[in-house]
């Protein structure tokens, strides 16, 4: 979690905790042959090294860790100094959801972004309607949860218009939720090539979407196109 200052960090990163999956080293100071490495943290958040059996480590700092581990092991050693070393953190984790290509669990073993953690997932998913390619996320009701708060970020912002300051950093715990859009459509009816739908867009004018059903057949009366919106009934 290097960073260029620590003001950059987040409140989770000033005081990194430990957890169940995190890697460790262990060391006692002066016995270099009572070294251990790569010790996981169990899934009930203990760790052992030498006679410290079953030391509750989830929720402490590495530091903390050191204390209660020099707490144990003095039971059994003179004046003990454990040396510990984190070779991976596993415990942090954030979700996403909806609809994006794998979406599940991911470990946050580095600073992350909206952005990023959406790479990761492999993107938005998409699907195929009128032979164009269109996402099936809704934008608009896309959501990022941080202990049971909604926070800010405006994802239309963000993909849309390329503003980089909806690109908040992942925290542990987060959801990421992107719901499934409805594909929003026009009807291309009367005497065009290929009557049918045409997918809705923001930037749809009439000539493009009359265009993509096949433009204008030789019967078409052109001096009297009709927009109804609403419905035919009004």
């Amino acid at each position: 979690f290097s960073v260029v200052s620590p003001a950059q960090r987040a409140e989770w990163q000033k005081n990194l905790t430990l957890g169940p999956g995190d890697v460790l080293s262990f060391g006692l100071y002066g016995e270099p042959t009572l070294s251990r490495a790569e010790v996981t943290i169990g899934p009930d958040g203990r760790v052992s090294f030498l006679e410290a059996q079953d030391v509750l480590a989830a929720g402490l700092s590495v530091d903390g860790l050191r204390q209660r581990m020099d707490d144990a092991l003095g039971k059994f050693r003179r004046s003990p100094r454990t040396i510990i070393t984190p070779v991976a953190y596993r415990s942090k984790k954030y979700y996403v959801l909806g609809k994006v290509v794998q979406r599940g669990v991911y470990t946050l073993d580095r600073p992350t972004t909206v952005l990023e953690a959406l790479a990761r997932a492999k993107g938005i998913e998409n699907g195929q309607v009128d032979y164009d390619i269109v996402d099936v996320a809704d934008l608009q009701h896309a959501f990022l949860m941080r202990q049971n708060k909604r926070i800010p970020v405006d994802f239309e912002k963000l993909f849309g218009g390329g503003d980089l300051s909806q690109n908040v950093p992942i925290e542990p715990g987060d959801y990421l939720y992107f719901p499934s859009a409805d594909v929003k459509q026009v009807y291309v009816l009367g005497e065009v090539s290929l009557p049918g739908p045409v997918t809705y867009r923001p930037d749809l004018s009439m000539l493009s979407a009359i265009s993509s059903r096949g433009g204008f057949n030789a019967a078409a009366y052109k001096s009297h196109v009709l927009v109804v919106r609403g419905s035919l009934n009004h």
